[in-house]
């Protein structure tokens, strides 16, 4: 073979080679488009497989877009595990950082609703970080940082579950009890202090003690003296009125006159019990009622004035 027919073998295969390096790329940015169509077709099912047959014709290929839209199909299917795949693929792959921080976005989004708030959070700040002007990324943020307190707050009570109104109740008369105790135990050591700082004071001043104690003597003295004066003052008022309650007898002589001066007025109808009238009868029920409640009341009065309390000094 001579050169020249060399020469054009090379340059045909190096046309075949170009021609079929062009209908593969043609091919595989076909597959992509058909996935798109029916992407928005709502077909997510076959979406997919176009998507996947798009990237299968060459794993060095470089069609991220493909990556990118194959997360968001896995995201409407709700396979949202395989969608943080793609997504973190996809970022991986993309160069600008609005498409970065979008698919930072999308991928917060699949953690989401995965329920991996953490994760969740840490991809929207990246997006935020990317893109400061996306208010829809901040909104999101911001909600998932209040689900996972939420979800912090459950968590929380379930290690430490509330206690039924039963056990509430029990434990409130056991905190009652203790508080009970506690004030007893105060007390009974504050009087214990009191002793012994009133022993403290006894043994430091023996002689003010001392005369302390007498001092309080001579006036229990006193005050029993003056009480047992007061009792026999008042019996001697109880007798004496008792006295002027019984009906004198009458004396020698008296007798005569009282028969003599019935004879010098004779009543009416001689030899007949003498008749009250009903006023009269009533007149001296009440007059005998008020006298026996005077009576009552200087004995009650007495009685008053006889008990007497002793007055501890506040030395």
């Amino acid at each position: 073979m001579n050169i020249k027919t060399l020469k054009i073998t090379i340059l045909i295969l190096l046309a075949s080679s170009l021609f079929s390096n062009a209908l593969f790329a043609q091919t595989e940015r076909a597959l992509a488009r058909q996935g798109n169509q029916l992407y928005e077709q709502g077909e997510y099912g076959d979406a997919v497989v176009k998507y996947r047959e798009s990237m299968n014709k060459d794993e060095t290929s470089n069609l991220e877009q493909a990556v990118f839209n194959l997360g968001n199909t896995h995201y409407k299917l709700g396979d949202y595990a395989t969608a943080v795949e793609q997504y973190i693929q996809a970022i991986e792959s993309l160069q600008t950082p609005e498409e970065q921080s979008e698919a930072y976005y999308n991928l917060g989004n699949s953690l989401l609703k995965a329920q991996d708030l953490q994760q969740c959070i840490d991809a929207y700040k990246q997006s935020l970080r990317l893109n400061p002007n996306d208010g829809q990324a901040r909104y999101n943020l911001a909600y998932a940082k209040k689900l996972l307190e939420q979800q912090e707050e459950e968590e929380k009570q379930c290690d430490n579950p509330q206690p039924s109104d039963e056990q509430s109740e029990e434990k409130k008369e056991d905190q009652e009890k203790k508080e009970d105790q506690q004030a007893e135990n105060e007390e009974k050591q504050e009087d214990q202090e009191k002793q012994e700082q009133e022993q403290k004071e006894q043994e430091e001043n023996p002689e003010d003690q001392q005369a302390k104690n007498e001092e309080e003597k001579e006036q229990e003295e006193q005050e029993q003296k003056e009480q047992e004066e007061q009792e026999a003052e008042n019996k001697e008022q109880e007798e004496k009125e008792g006295e002027e309650q019984e009906q004198p007898e009458p004396k020698e002589g008296e007798e005569g006159e009282e028969q003599a001066q019935d004879q010098q007025a004779p009543k009416p109808g001689e030899g007949e019990p003498q008749e009250l009238s009903k006023e009269q009868a009533l007149q001296m029920l009440e007059a005998a009622k008020n006298e026996e409640l005077k009576v009552q009341g200087k004995l009650l009065k007495n009685r008053a004035r006889s008990q007497r309390y002793k007055v501890e000094k506040d030395w």
